[in-house]
């Protein structure tokens, strides 16, 4: 942080959004029926201690119809939860190591083309402004 400061937070930060996106659709991929099938007992232990075993909510529901509605948000809940705890636990030495390996190249990218600091940051704002006006002329053509 101390060299290339907020830049490293940016990559960082945009690792972790492209890891958390690959835990996610893992666990969707491999384990969501199984995610879906904990929930529900899990949905259900709860739900029989606090209200007491009943079978009049399921009273002329089928059991498909049951294991449709214990699959709902609860699973999508629950695949999120999982993902981030994997985002976070398993894939940190990852993030953190592609982080120091990329930062220096980014930053060094950013030098080569005058968008380094904040004189850099106007330069580069400058530059997409022209680019975007241009294109919009060209189009208007």
């Amino acid at each position: 942080m101390k060299k290339y400061g907020w830049y490293a937070l940016g990559v960082y930060i945009m690792i972790g959004a492209v890891d958390f996106g690959v835990s996610f659709v893992g666990i969707n991929l491999l384990g969501a029926e199984l995610v879906s099938h904990y929930t529900s007992a899990i949905k259900h232990a709860v739900m029989s201690r606090i209200y007491g075993p009943s079978d009049e909510l399921s009273a002329g529901k089928s059991s498909s119809d049951q294991e449709l509605e214990a699959g709902g948000h609860e699973s999508l809940y629950a695949m999120i939860i999982l993902a981030y705890t994997v985002h976070k636990t398993v894939f940190l030495p990852v993030r953190v190591g592609l982080t120091a390996a990329l930062t220096p190249r980014f930053v060094g990218w950013l030098s080569r083309r005058g968008w380094h600091g904040s004189a850099g940051a106007k330069r580069a704002m400058t530059e997409m402004r022209d680019t975007a006006r241009r294109k919009s002329a060209e189009m208007r053509r």
